[in-house]
């Protein structure tokens, strides 16, 4: 069995900034036969957020909200699509 015949779909989010990681997760992807849909990812260098503590105390970084938000992004299209289990990945996987 495959990664194709076992998810509905896989999702792979790409910040557009980064180009070069998209390229290198094609090359990936490639090798191994994965079909994915692209997500863009939600940049946290275009946030405006204010300065946030996690509940253990540690900061949040505006890279932590974005990828938050670029795996919500993946999921509501999961959800949109009425996927039963689907696959999230990022641009630097291997």
């Amino acid at each position: 069995m495959t990664v194709n015949n076992f998810f509905d779909a896989t999702f792979c989010i790409n910040l557009k900034r980064r180009p070069d990681r998209r390229a290198q997760a094609e090359s990936e992807f490639l090798k191994h036969d994965i079909h994915v849909e692209w997500v863009p990812g939600v940049d946290g260098r275009d946030l405006t957020i204010p300065h946030m503590l996690s509940s253990d105390g540690l900061p949040v970084s505006p890279g932590d909200i974005g990828c938050c938000l670029s795996h919500a992004k993946a999921a509501k299209l999961a959800k949109i699509n009425d996927l039963k289990n689907y696959l999230v990945l990022e641009d630097d996987c291997v």
